[in-house]
């Protein structure tokens, strides 16, 4: 019973798997320093002079030491406002890779767990493995949505949600008998004597 539990985890922890590095391989995120090669993202807050370092330089290199850290504000101003820029350009690109990666994703997670459920008379232990893997899959899908593309989350969860019950109600309420005819032909009464 045992091997048959770790089997069914394991097989729906290597589908998810495959699942995500084959979206990885597809769409690969895109990185910062390839958009933007030689641009930096992140740089420090120029500080002002100190008081003391100002009355060390005496009068003279005290206003060119304040006109400098003036001139590297202003530069840092310009930079910033240009990365910010640069970010929101960056933010649409990872949300236009995130959209397809994510209902791809889900879209694998539903054929995965229809078929898992489909199967689950014929197949018992594979269609374990396969429903496990269509969660782990659907979980990654809405994870994914929610960091990178969460106007997607919102579509993500309902669709994982409405297609789990329909799915439940079409396997365990409205065709009930399917699970008690695999319990009962295991045990077949042997009247003809």
């Amino acid at each position: 019973m045992f091997q048959r539990v770790l089997y069914a985890i394991f097989l729906g922890f290597l589908i998810c798997m495959f699942v995500v590095w084959a979206m990885a391989a597809w769409f690969p995120s895109p990185e910062w320093n390839d958009e933007y090669p030689g641009v930096e993202r992140y740089e420090e807050l120029p500080r002002p002079p100190s008081s003391e370092e100002l009355n060390y330089l005496g009068e003279g290199e005290a206003v060119i030491r304040m006109q400098e850290y003036e001139a590297d504000r202003a530069a840092y101003r310009e930079w910033d406002a240009s990365i910010e820029d640069l970010e929101r350009e960056f933010d649409k690109k990872i949300e236009a890779q995130a959209i397809p990666v994510a209902l791809i994703s889900m879209l694998i997670a539903v054929i995965v767990t229809a078929a898992g459920l489909i199967y689950s008379s014929k197949l018992k232990v594979v269609a374990e493995g396969m429903l496990l893997g269509g969660i782990f899959t659907l979980f990654y899908s809405i994870g994914w949505c929610f960091v990178f593309a969460p106007t997607i989350a919102v579509l993500a969860v309902g669709v994982g949600l409405v297609f789990t019950v329909i799915m439940g109600y079409f396997k365990y309420v409205r065709n009930p008998d399917d699970t008690h005819k695999s319990g009962n032909d295991k045990h077949p009464q042997s009247d003809s004597g």
